[in-house]
């Protein structure tokens, strides 16, 4: 993300478009969590826009769209990680919920430790409009994959809310 959001918005891009993410996050997570915490297709839909939001770089090429493009995976973040949290809440035992939510943070953790390793490789490979294309594909298996597990567990067991 530092390189394309360098490489199409200047030196100072990513500062702003990291700073947004965490304005967004401090002012609108406790409004949008209680918000859409009744709502079925939370995580579907925060995948979603994360993958729509990641997609955009692929075409915004200037810093408005890319600020913007940020907005929207903001968006699918702010509402997709509390909605997380409570999902594996929901589909793991009483007694093994610290141990999973461990096991959930570490997924967290080993992703953010392999992504700039993998996705520099990949941006060096393929290019920048393959690799936000493919983190858009991703966000939408995501999304199919949180909703078969819908189906699955039934609405309530796993609507992440």
């Amino acid at each position: 993300m530092p390189l394309t959001l360098e490489r199409h918005g200047g030196s100072s891009a990513y500062g702003l478009a990291i700073g947004l993410n965490s304005l967004l996050v401090v002012v609108l997570q406790l409004p949008l969590t209680r918000l859409t915490a009744g709502w079925g297709p939370v995580l579907p839909g925060a995948a979603l826009l994360a993958g729509v939001g990641f997609g955009l770089y692929s075409v915004a090429h200037s810093p408005v769209p890319l600020l913007l493009a940020t907005c929207v995976w903001t968006l699918g973040e702010i509402v997709g990680s509390p909605a997380q949290v409570d999902l594996v809440i929901r589909l793991s035992p009483t007694h093994g919920r610290g141990r999973y939510q461990g096991i959930n943070n570490l997924s967290f953790t080993l992703a953010a430790l392999a992504s700039p390793l993998v996705s520099g490789w990949f941006l060096d490979a393929f290019g920048p409009t393959a690799l936000w294309t493919s983190a858009a594909a991703c966000g939408a298996c995501v999304a199919l994959g949180y909703r078969l597990l819908q189906r699955r567990t039934g609405n309530a067991a796993a609507r992440g809310n």
